[in-house]
């Protein structure tokens, strides 16, 4: 029973994620456009830099399941069942965006040179696949690794996770000069300097973990990095008179313990009881299709009526309004593709 239990945990995660990444990019619409003193664009802001974790806690989950002892994964499972399925997804969705994409542009005269190029480029929030790939890919060395590690090996490496890429990007969102940013930038761990630092992180917090008493610590002051996260990175577009989201990415210093710390509430926290079988089957259904929200989303929110959401509402109602909209017709869309015979799994 308690192998449910870490299920249901992480698939509430992967929710929550999904529901993250969403509201990334429904934010990033009205981001670009509002005038950057105007309290709209605070608030837009504001729920743009709140919702940063959702990267990064996809690969916490990904460590935390992947590198589990009692996990064993074979060479041929790892290529055949995960690599390969990924890879296919990936490929389709980049012709998908990228034809749709030229398409839209170009439906007068079709450059059939340029539609294949562009079905090549795909979206830019595909990214997210060929990086975990390439993780995958050294999943059974990373295990072999973590086999062998004691708990002070991976402090070591998470503080040199800490020092080399979260203060260091904290760090450099404050300096403008490119002397000083070139020297940062080649003060590089690219191991623990990458999102394969996330990955071993949420092995560590739910297979190690921290002790209570930190544990309790962090939610405290929850409240207090959700609101110096906001409030500096407001300050910083403010003071340089333009768009940036450089103290508050994946890699900063106060996005990274919101991360931190929702996974460790939701795994240390949550589901101490056990969750009725209703519970568990729904949000085992939701999870299922978050990678298919991950993977639709963008094209949802391009929607006509969307526009209209956004241009009828002030930010504060809009975006929400628009992200749980999205989310749910993205979720729909990809349940629907899950169920094609033989090729489902390759869609979604």
């Amino acid at each position: 029973m308690r192998q449910n239990k870490w299920l249901t945990q992480f698939d509430l995660l992967r929710i929550l994620a999904a529901l993250s990444v969403v509201s990334i990019h429904a934010s990033a619409k009205l981001w670009y456009q509002l005038p950057i003193r105007s309290a709209d664009w605070v608030i837009t802001n504001g729920i743009n830099v709140l919702s940063r974790f959702g990267v990064p806690m996809f690969f916490m989950i990904s460590g935390a399941l992947l590198l589990a002892p009692d996990r064993e994964i074979s060479l041929k499972d790892l290529w055949l069942r995960h690599i390969l399925r990924l890879f296919i997804i990936y490929v389709v969705w980049s012709c998908v965006y990228g034809a749709t994409g030229y398409l839209s542009l170009h439906a007068d005269a079709v450059s059939w040179k340029e539609l294949i190029k562009s079905m090549f480029t795909g979206s830019y929030h595909l990214w997210f696949l060929p990086y975990l790939l390439g993780i995958y890919a050294l999943l059974p060395l990373l295990r072999k690794w973590i086999s062998a590690a004691d708990k002070k090996d991976l402090q070591y490496f998470l503080m040199l996770f800490f020092v080399f890429s979260i203060l260091k990007t904290t760090l450099a969102s404050f300096i403008k000069t490119p002397e000083i940013l070139a020297f940062l930038d080649s003060i590089k761990i690219d191991l623990a300097c990458s999102f394969t630092a996330y990955f071993i992180l949420g092995y560590y917090l739910f297979h190690v973990g921290i002790s209570e008493k930190w544990r309790n610590r962090l939610f405290v002051c929850f409240p207090v990095f959700c609101i110096l996260n906001v409030a500096i990175n407001t300050f910083q577009n403010w003071h340089y008179e333009k768009l940036t989201s450089d103290f508050s990415n994946t890699f900063g210093l106060f996005t990274m313990l919101m991360t931190a710390t929702i996974f460790l509430f939701v795994t240390k926290k949550t589901f101490q009881k056990e969750t009725s079988d209703g519970c568990q089957k729904l949000w085992k259904q939701l999870s299922l299709g978050t990678l298919g929200v991950y993977l639709i989303h963008l094209m949802i929110l391009d929607l006509p009526f969307m526009g209209k959401l956004y241009a009828s509402l002030s930010p504060i109602l809009s975006i929400p309004l628009v992200t749980i909209c999205c989310f749910l017709i993205s979720l729909i869309l990809a349940t629907a593709l899950r169920k094609f015979p033989l090729v489902g799994r390759f869609l979604c």
